[in-house]
């Protein structure tokens, strides 16, 4: 008997997790969402979103040039004893805009 309650108990539970929420809650947050990757027009853009001075922005373009002209093993940090797979910072596609490659 006690088997056949706990049965019934997680059909209840499956039943109630798959039914759609019905009081309509709704959160309106504002967002804005921009194409995977980093590049130039990735950084114009967040720094026109913060208002940004034109010599933040000239500063942020200098240091990204910078960056992509870095050795992938320089361009990462290097902790102690940690070890992560390498981060994509253009998924999807390629910072210089060539096709990507199949893996």
């Amino acid at each position: 008997m006690a088997r056949e309650q706990g049965t019934r108990t997680a059909q209840q539970l499956e039943e109630l997790a798959q039914r759609a929420y019905p009081y309509g809650f709704v959160t309106a947050v504002e967002s804005e969402s921009m194409p995977p990757g980093l590049n130039e027009d990735i950084i114009r853009a967040i720094s026109a979103k913060k208002r940004e001075p034109q010599f933040m922005l000239d500063w942020r373009l200098r240091a990204y040039r910078h960056w992509i002209t870095l050795e992938r093993a320089a361009a990462e940090p290097r902790w102690a004893n940690i070890t992560y797979p390498p981060i994509d910072y253009a998924p999807g596609h390629d910072v210089d805009g060539a096709q990507p490659r199949l893996r």
